[in-house]
């Protein structure tokens, strides 16, 4: 069991702070070779990228960027939650920071104006953004780290758990500038990423399900997504085939896993530093 951090030591901050970012990513090379020289250079300790690709070929070229680009590259077969962990325990910064493989990404990382944010805190969260992705590594770590039975809700079931124990700020005037944007390529490449994501989605809802406070209001939340889809459809933009096909038929199969396996899944915890995940 691993015991909450008291006040006392969430409020120490070394006088130095170091910063990890920690992308978990599968099947984007290309995605990768288009952001790595961005995320290396803006000025973080570290540069974690976190590989669940099933393909040798693929692994291995991301590999190679990640040594060309001056990353560390860690090859885990796991899902996003477990890949975050994973980057997390292997951190060797004093903060760590999480972000997708897929998202626009900012050209500019103020280091001094980050310096003068974490000082007293735990964690950061943009002013527009609903979780939280920037986190003090031993205060991460104490908290047990994303579940790794969740890849939906997993971001707010571990902001829920931040919240009431951490002492928190806003990450504001650190990150400015657009450093790059989904392509047409990528959108392209990204049909078959987009199906398998939203099957796994909802697979895993029913787990999220189990453990949320207002398990109606979620699955209220996800049939309004599904209505939302099927209303872009009807008025022809085919970009949202994948979506609607994935959330539909891992539903559907999710649902029947639920109900039918025999005992059900523990969340698993993130292992402390010395043991074993």
């Amino acid at each position: 069991m691993i015991e909450p951090p008291s006040r006392a030591k969430t409020s120490v901050v070394a006088n130095k702070p170091s910063y990890s970012l920690i992308v978990p990513t599968k099947d984007r090379t290309y995605h990768l070779a288009r952001r790595l020289p961005t995320w290396t250079r803006q000025g973080f300790d570290e540069v974690t990228i976190v590989d669940g690709s099933r393909d040798a070929d693929t692994r291995t070229m991301n590999a190679e960027l990640c040594q060309q680009f001056g990353a560390k590259y860690l090859s885990d077969p796991g899902n996003r939650s477990r890949a975050r962990n994973l980057g997390a325990r292997s951190a060797t910064s004093s903060w760590v920071l999480f972000s997708d493989d897929d998202l626009w990404g900012y050209a500019t990382f103020d280091r001094p104006a980050m310096d003068r944010l974490v000082v007293g805190h735990d964690w950061l969260i943009a002013p527009d953004s609903q979780v939280i992705g920037v986190f003090r590594r031993e205060f991460f770590l104490s908290l047990g780290g994303y579940k790794e039975n969740l890849v939906l809700g997993e971001d707010d079931d571990l902001t829920d758990r931040t919240r009431a124990l951490g002492k928190g700020g806003l990450l504001v005037g650190v990150f400015a500038s657009v450093g790059f944007t989904p392509d047409e390529r990528e959108r392209a490449l990204d049909f078959k990423r987009r199906l398998s994501n939203y099957i796994e989605y909802s697979f895993t809802m029913w787990n999220y399900l189990r453990e949320v406070k207002q398990p109606g209001r979620v699955a209220f939340s996800w049939g309004l997504s599904l209505l939302r889809l099927s209303r872009e459809l009807l008025r022809r933009d085919l970009r949202v085939i994948p979506y609607l096909l994935g959330a539909s038929g891992g539903l559907v199969f999710g649902l029947l896993v639920f109900l039918f396996r025999r005992s059900p899944r523990r969340p698993t915890q993130l292992a402390v530093e010395g043991e074993n995940a």
